[in-house]
């Protein structure tokens, strides 16, 4: 191992000033160097028992108050394990899989988009559009003396022809204004809203505006009319639920308890050795099937109280327009 690398006994009581020294400077990256010269000449054992009011002396304090438990927590892990040695540019535990696993996002359905009122028709349609546009020529033109000879003259055809284009044209504008607006715009639109209304100088869709309120009969109508929430969850048995987690748990415990250890104590999760981490992670494993099943009998007993099934419908209906 380099010069660089030296590994240090754990317990810092044990340390002599100038390994003490050595440490301050060395610890990730310098961290506490500049300590060096407040504690100069001190021990480990000396800093260690050092009393509260003397830790207050150092600034910067939350680095000081940092420095205080870092060293404590080195001291009760080699309490248990004398053996133990470190290195002063430690690497902290990361799972072997963790770099390389790729968080996959579910995929999330794309909303249907409405129909502009006016697209490009498809190939049948364009082909009758054609004929159609033919057939008026040729009515006009070349038929216009066949159709006066029957009584059936231009004036006459302009007016009758008229009355289903002016229909069709007419009823598709208005079905289609009418749909656009009882789902459109999903929130209100102008200024000065009618309180309680969609309306006012301006518009929100219809099912948007009571959405909240159709959502909450839906609910109302599901679990006291259809089925009971309580009866559901009563099926569910707790240890099937830890058998089907059981792979999902062991395979993201250990990136919890680092990630959890990092953000409460980084400083005593930096210094534990890789065999007491170990260690801590297999004992979650173990107690972690035991804990989920009790859990899931607690919430079974009391689903009413922790699982409110109408607020979540609502705000993701809500929510999700």
């Amino acid at each position: 191992m380099s010069n660089s690398k030296q590994a240090l006994l754990l317990n810092p009581e044990a340390w002599t000033s100038k390994q003490l020294d050595e440490w301050l400077k060395r610890f990730e990256d310098g961290r506490y160097a500049q300590f060096a010269g407040a504690l100069k000449g001190r021990t480990g054992a000396d800093v260690v028992r050092l009393s509260p009011t003397d830790w207050a002396q150092l600034t910067p304090q939350d680095l000081a108050m940092s420095l205080r438990f870092t060293l404590l927590g080195m001291v009760q892990v080699a309490s248990h394990e004398e053996s133990v040695t470190i290195v002063t540019d430690f690497v902290p535990f990361v799972s072997p899989g963790k770099a390389s696993r790729v968080q996959s996002e579910p995929e999330r359905v794309k909303p249907v988009k409405f129909p502009p009122m006016i697209e490009m028709p498809s190939v049948p349609v364009l082909i009758c559009m054609v004929l159609l546009i033919i057939a008026a020529v040729l009515c006009f033109t070349v038929l216009r003396g066949p159709l006066e000879d029957v009584g059936i003259n231009s004036e006459n055809l302009v007016k009758y022809g008229s009355i289903p284009l002016v229909s069709v044209g007419f009823t598709y504008i208005h079905i289609w204004l009418a749909l656009f607006m009882t789902f459109y715009p999903l929130g209100y639109v102008g200024c000065l809203q009618i309180p309680g209304t969609n309306t006012g100088f301006g518009w929100q869709g219809i099912v948007p505006h009571k959405g909240e309120k159709m959502a909450r009969q839906a609910v109302k109508i599901m679990t006291r009319q259809l089925m009971q929430v309580s009866e559901v969850f009563s099926r569910i048995e707790p240890a099937e639920v830890v058998k089907e987690l059981e792979p999902i748990l062991f395979n993201t415990i250990q990136t919890v308890v680092e990630d959890m250890a990092l953000k409460y104590s980084p400083e005593l999760w930096a210094v534990l050795p890789a065999k007491v981490k170990e260690e801590i992670v297999e004992k979650v494993k173990e107690e972690s099937p035991a804990h989920i099943e009790a859990l899931m009998d607690e919430i079974r007993n009391n689903i009413e109280d922790v699982f409110d099934i109408e607020d979540m419908v609502v705000t993701n209906m809500c929510k999700d327009k």
